[in-house]
């Protein structure tokens, strides 16, 4: 498990776009992986005031093509974030 800053972006990011992107995570505090969809649905729920707490597992780190290592690393993501979810889930209420 690891905790970091995550930033959203509006394109689909290749290795090349993503070191073509290195001063951008200077900028934004080296964040750890890069998003496409948290943000959007963060602001939705902020402007409507309802609560939303964003959990991200993440199978593209900003050095990895997501290209090659989506399929290899969908279960584990998913297996790493389940019990995260589960204890939200049973403890938010």
């Amino acid at each position: 498990l690891r905790c970091g800053r995550i930033i959203t972006g509006s394109e689909f990011v290749t290795v090349q776009r993503k070191e073509a992107l290195a001063s951008v995570w200077t900028e934004t505090g080296d964040p750890e992986a890069v998003e496409m969809e948290c943000a959007g649905v963060a602001h939705v729920c902020h402007m409507f005031q309802v609560p939303f707490l964003g959990l991200r597992s993440i199978s593209d780190t900003k050095s990895g093509d997501a290209n090659e290592d989506f399929n290899a690393f969908c279960a584990l993501a998913a297996d790493n974030l389940w019990f995260v979810i589960s204890h939200v889930a049973e403890n938010a209420w």
